[in-house]
């Protein structure tokens, strides 16, 4: 008899874009390929693409601003979060007569699953297992707002940082409703650890497409860098990188060519500062062909600095056979991960610096380096395996 399950997201994870996405829609996959009917209801149907799958769009609420910052602040409610009102509940529950699962992704519809198992729990006398995929613990999230050597002390980040002193007790009340908690990498366990979650976690780290590992491998001096610039952190990241770094490789290697991609949407302190640089690509739109992000670089540029989660693009550039060149957090979660091996760790704005001349001058490193990436990544970022764990989790 097979299974049924609801999966709760903020956004249509059709196609996989971001880090709330890719898991996501890797998971209902690795699900249906178990035989398990899992039903889509997301909040917002942001970037959703007619050649894609869609799930089913549902009319989640959100309280008035003012109510959701008196909540957090006097209530206990964190201002993220997602409700289902009776109408859309009963929606849910008359569409899908049997929930073995309740799924969702990420902690902003918590209050949401919660409100869903009550409800199926009422109708049947029956309540499902609640699986909680968070990828990240958010108050380690908050907790980075001021560290790192690009993140700059501005009123967001300090707000942020704020609101971390306190978010630990909301957050593990919240996440003490699930009877599993999803996350990406040990640190992230770790962070819940300290916040003071003692229920069930498993570390499910995400997978890459097979495609990424039948790009030819390149060696010339083109590097890129990935990120969705609607995150104030990664426009941060790269105005970081490029004018700490990237004016001083052009001195020293004339030829280099930077390739951004990013999303749709392009703020004006990335657009003015890379406008007239011939040195720059910027391609802001979404790429079908996961392959394409990858296909003739050499080099991924990845200055996360952030003690928290599982960086998609490098695993995947891995996969391709690129150099990757990041700080320690770039490579979170890649156990058995060697520098110098597998890929290049720098840890501030000359070391980055001084990496990039070095091995972008030595093409034999970079090819030692390109083949023990893609052997890494084939041996750890295989999503097969990831299936076992999903079907242990929601059995």
């Amino acid at each position: 008899m097979s299974l049924n399950g609801v999966c709760l997201v903020s956004e249509n994870p059709f196609p996989p874009r971001n880090g709330v996405t890719i898991p996501t829609y890797n998971h209902i996959g690795l699900f249906r390929e178990h035989n398990v009917n899992v039903e889509v209801f997301y909040a917002s149907d942001n970037e959703g693409d007619d050649g894609f799958e869609k799930g089913e769009f549902i009319n989640f609420k959100k309280s008035p601003v003012f109510k959701r910052i008196f909540g957090e602040f006097f209530l206990g409610k964190p201002f993220f979060l997602f409700f289902l009102d009776q109408k859309s509940l009963t929606a849910i529950t008359d569409k899908v007569n049997k929930i073995d699962f309740i799924y969702y992704s990420p902690i902003s519809m918590a209050a949401a699953a919660e409100s869903l198992r009550k409800a199926y729990l009422e109708k049947t006398g029956y309540s499902p297992r609640v699986i909680a995929s968070i990828s990240d613990c958010y108050t380690s999230v908050l907790a980075s707002s001021l560290t790192g050597e690009s993140s700059k002390a501005g009123f967001r980040n300090l707000i942020s940082y704020l609101r971390s002193l306190y978010m630990g007790r909301q957050e593990r009340d919240l996440l003490n409703s699930s009877d599993v908690v999803l996350v990406q990498t040990e640190k992230d366990n770790d962070c819940l650890l300290k916040i003071g979650f003692s229920g069930n976690v498993e570390v499910v780290t995400n997978g890459v497409e097979e495609a990424l590992f039948d790009v030819a491998p390149s060696n010339n001096k083109k590097f890129m860098f990935a990120g969705n610039f609607k995150a104030v952190f990664y426009q941060e990241r790269f105005v970081w990188f490029y004018e700490n770094i990237w004016v001083k490789v052009l001195n020293e290697i004339p030829d280099a060519r930077l390739y951004i991609y990013t999303s749709g949407y392009v703020p004006d302190c990335i657009s003015d500062l890379v406008d007239g640089d011939n040195s720059v690509l910027l391609v802001s739109k979404f790429v079908e062909n996961i392959c394409d992000l990858y296909s003739g670089k050499t080099f991924c540029i990845a200055p996360i600095y952030k003690g928290y989660g599982f960086i998609n693009k490098v695993a995947e550039a891995m996969a391709s056979g690129l150099v990757v060149i990041g700080d320690e957090s770039a490579f979170n979660g890649m156990k058995g991960f060697q520098a110098g091996v597998h890929g290049v760790m720098a840890s501030d704005a000359s070391s980055f610096l001084s990496c990039i001349l070095s091995v972008s001058r030595d093409e034999h490193l970079v090819s030692e380096i390109s083949v023990a990436a893609r052997v890494f990544a084939r041996e750890r970022f295989s999503w097969i395996e990831k299936g076992h764990q999903l079907k242990n989790v929601i059995n």
